[in-house]
């Protein structure tokens, strides 16, 4: 993304930041949890005290900038806030080096989207901006994945009782995805919306969004847009089977009755 484009995003990401909060430095904030979506990139949980209010977009770049010493960046339009689970989710990634694509020229081709450099043995991975110019960034041999856990593990020990983790948003329903969903997800450093396709033994999910076809991890999903129309029925259906087994037939029918009026009536 662009300088300017980061300025956008940036700006206004905080034009729908909370209200509360306002500090631009918080000293609660810690890394609540952690999930991979590849070596250089991660979906991170921060959490705050149970004291305080809710942190402002500035409070949580500079957190993710102290914590990783400039190291790590925030995608901002992944940025989602669970207040009452006291958390917020975000994808993170390293700051990695960039090349213009003409670079490649001069060097070895090792994969269709990856280049060798001759005298540093450093790989570049081809990525496009958010206009489809295509342009170098350097593979870390970094894991993410392991700096985080150890920030994680670091935060436990001194936020005991902290219950926020992406196990729980799930349970709450936050983060409940199936297939048919259209949803939104972090795709080669870029935020797509799309329709899950399935989802395989790996838990990795096939999103068709638009003519491309993506696969990713599943914690690369940051929101659903919109519920399956199917999944919906059959969950009315399984909580109606349920529901008749204990209560009377007569109850049901009025509940069923009740139910279809209030879907067909329109919105005020």
């Amino acid at each position: 993304m662009t300088t300017m484009g980061h300025r956008l995003v940036r700006e206004a990401a905080r034009r729908l930041a909370p209200t509360g909060g306002a500090d631009s430095h918080r000293h609660d904030l810690f890394v609540a949890d952690n999930q991979k979506i590849a070596s250089d990139t991660q979906r991170m949980l921060v959490g705050w005290g149970s004291m305080t209010e809710m942190p402002a977009i500035e409070a949580l770049e500079n957190f993710v900038l102290g914590q990783f010493n400039g190291m790590v960046k925030m995608e901002h339009a992944s940025l989602r806030f669970y207040p009452d689970e006291r958390c917020a989710a975000v994808v993170v990634a390293w700051q990695s080096p960039t090349r213009r694509i003409e670079d490649a020229k001069k060097m070895a081709r090792v994969a269709p989207d990856r280049y060798l450099e001759q005298g540093t043995k450093q790989i570049w991975e081809v990525r496009k901006a958010e206009d489809g110019t295509p342009f170098l960034v350097r593979k870390t041999d970094e894991d993410l994945d392991t700096l985080l856990s150890q920030r994680r593990q670091k935060a436990a020990s001194s936020h005991k009782g902290v219950v926020a983790s992406f196990s729980t948003l799930k349970h709450a329903g936050y983060l409940s995805v199936d297939e048919g969903d259209t949803v939104r997800f972090t795709h080669k450093g870029l935020t797509k919306v799309g329709r899950v396709e399935r989802f395989d033994d790996d838990d990795n999910a096939y999103i068709a969004s638009g003519d491309e076809k993506c696969k990713v991890a599943a914690p690369a999903i940051v929101e659903v847009v919109q519920k399956d129309p199917k999944t919906i029925q059959d969950y009315k259906t399984k909580s109606r089977q349920y529901f008749s087994k204990i209560f009377p037939s007569s109850y049901m029918a009025k509940w069923m009755r009740k139910g279809e009026a209030e879907e067909g009536s329109d919105p005020q």
